[in-house]
């Protein structure tokens, strides 16, 4: 990200909380949101970008403004330049009933990419790792860089049958032969976490995939690997189960975010039909409380209540 758009997206968000801070106190936590909201959108016009929402106040029939997949920037008013491309994920008042009772704590989030926007695809792995944990030993192996333990922690994991490895940002060969390693040594359930930038090229580790992939089946384990998409062709050729994952928005409560809505298609199963969908929720923690991951029954029937990870496939691969 260029630093003048770094400094563009400070405005906007001062701007969205000196809008909202003139309503503290007034009890109408939709008027505050509504003021953030409002800034943030006419200020985001200004800023010399092509953007896109791809995290907002909802999906369009839902939100006037910020809905997901809005586009924004000086870009749809201003011909003749090449902007950059920018995905931006908002939330323009978090702690909605704080602002509107007059309490301190609110505040304006603003996340912005030059690449793809969030999919939600680590999240979904590190609440299944911790779920897992608590009946197994687990291995995750983070080439991402983005494991915080103490996340992991709150998400309800049993650290004690964690073991977390970083064999260093994007690593892909080393990290896979990591966990070929420790599936061939017992370890029952292995999570990978690929990382998003600077991929290596295919052929410093497809045979050390392909090494991975032979010992889970083997050793009856399970294998999840999240990657970033286009997904490589051999990862889509080693997996049993590809999941698709997409943010479709954050999930409020009483005015504040409470977790993450995430879209997953099935485009691969060697049990299955691919093609089916689900709308999943991850629920950010509370504190002394797991963190759940649930189905929306509005939008999957059955509904989800519980990912089972005994019913995973050997290997599967999460782009997104």
């Amino acid at each position: 990200m260029e630093i003048e758009l770094s400094l563009e997206f400070l405005r906007v968000v001062e701007q969205a909380a000196i809008e909202s801070a003139k309503t503290m106190g007034r009890g109408d936590g939709h008027l505050a949101d509504q003021a953030a909201v409002s800034a943030m959108r006419r200020v985001m016009d200004e800023v010399p970008m092509d953007g896109t929402i791809v995290i907002g106040e909802g999906e369009r029939d839902e939100a006037p403004m910020l809905f997901i997949g809005e586009k924004i920037g000086a870009a749809q008013h201003v011909r003749g330049f090449n902007f950059p491309a920018v995905d931006i994920a908002v939330d323009p008042l978090e702690g909605t009933n704080l602002c509107a009772t007059g309490a301190p704590g609110s505040i304006t989030v603003l996340a912005a990419s030059s690449s793809r926007g969030p999919s939600g695809r680590l999240t979904l792995l590190q609440s299944l790792v911790a779920l897992a944990s608590r009946s197994r030993d687990v291995g995750y192996v983070d080439l991402a860089g983005t494991l915080d333990p103490g996340f992991l922690a709150d998400l309800g994991a049993d650290l004690h049958a964690c073991l977390v490895l970083t064999p260093g940002h994007d690593r892909w060969e080393r990290g896979l032969a990591m966990a070929r390693t420790l599936t061939g040594a017992g370890m029952p359930w292995m999570g990978v976490a690929l990382g998003e930038q600077d991929r290596p090229r295919t052929a410093l580790w497809e045979h050390a995939l392909a090494a991975f992939a032979e010992t889970v089946s083997k050793r009856g384990a399970v294998g999840v690997i999240a990657a970033p998409a286009p997904l490589a062709a051999p990862l889509a050729h080693a997996s049993s189960l590809t999941l698709t994952c997409a943010a479709a928005g954050w999930q409020r409560a009483h005015g504040d975010v409470t977790g993450l809505r995430v879209r997953v298609t099935t485009t691969k199963s060697k049990v299955g039909a691919p093609g089916a969908e689900a709308m999943l929720l991850l629920r950010y923690p509370r504190p002394y409380a797991v963190a759940e991951v649930l189905g929306l029954p509005s939008v999957v029937a059955p509904a989800i209540t519980v990912v089972d990870t005994d019913l995973m496939p050997a290997a599967a691969v999460a782009p997104g």
